[in-house]
């Protein structure tokens, strides 16, 4: 859709040529640097691919990134699993210590989201003619963190 194309930077600078102590003007180089977001990894690869061969030899691919739509439910996951694994080490610290644990006096939350890199293999060819390899992008793992701390009272 065109909500998953964006113009990122757009410039037009004027290209010299010198010639004994001289420069002259001889065009302007246009940078048109776009963000596209594809839905589907299987065509990830095709829709590279197809841009850097309509853009020939100045074509520049400047990173790509994998992301998950909506880790909301990912993250809700992760609160669970953090809070259960702070009571469990509240317990065993309490054991330890000989004494009783309390109700939770306080919780914060930190959560982080990395953004994982994808592993590419690029065609050889620099201007990916029709012969050079296609683009494979491998799908990994995606990482989602919520780091709580939690306060207990001692009884």
């Amino acid at each position: 859709s065109n909500d998953d194309i964006r113009t990122t930077q757009f410039s037009i600078q004027p290209r010299y040529e010198y010639y004994n102590d001289r420069s002259q003007l001889v065009g302007f180089q246009v940078t048109n640097t776009l963000r596209v977001t594809i839905r589907d990894l299987d065509s990830a690869g095709d829709v590279v691919d197809d841009a850097v061969m309509a853009g020939g030899d100045l074509a520049r691919v400047q990173s790509i990134g994998f992301r998950i739509e909506d880790t909301s439910a990912l993250e809700e996951e992760a609160r669970i699993a953090a809070l259960a694994d702070a009571v469990a080490k509240a317990d065993l610290y309490a054991q330890e210590l000989g004494i009783a644990r309390g109700a939770v006096v306080s919780v914060s939350e930190t959560s982080y989201d990395p953004s994982p890199y994808p592993e590419a293999r690029f065609g050889a060819d620099i201007a990916f003619s029709a012969a050079a390899a296609p683009t494979e992008f491998f799908a990994g793992e995606y990482e989602v963190q919520v780091r709580v701390q939690v306060v207990f009272a001692v009884e």
